[in-house]
């Protein structure tokens, strides 16, 4: 599965904006010894979290808010570790999230 290469632009603030968050944390974290698998779910996970209850969709038996539960299941030194601190690292230069 290849991926076309990711550009980023700015909101005028200087800041950096990617266009599309799972394929540039991929490249971002490209040089560790983990699986894509384990590094593509490692950026979705905090998508999910970045929703927070932000997000719902209107029942008849009330709103209905998404959640994802993400486990990274693998045999010790495999990577799951340095995966998901990346993915941390980058969710916690979010200005707001709780």
């Amino acid at each position: 599965m290849g991926s076309k290469p990711t550009k980023t632009t700015t909101n005028g603030s200087g800041r950096r904006r990617c266009l599309n968050w799972v394929d540039s944390f991929l490249a971002h974290t490209e040089d560790l010894e983990a699986p894509v698998l384990w590094r593509h779910w490692s950026a979705i996970a905090p998508l999910a979290s970045d929703l927070e209850r932000k997000v719902w969709v209107r029942t008849t038996k009330g709103d209905l808010h998404p959640n994802l539960y993400t486990l990274l299941v693998g045999y010790a030194g495999t990577g799951k570790s340095i995966t998901i601190a990346a993915a941390e690292a980058l969710l916690r230069e979010v200005d707001g999230l709780h």
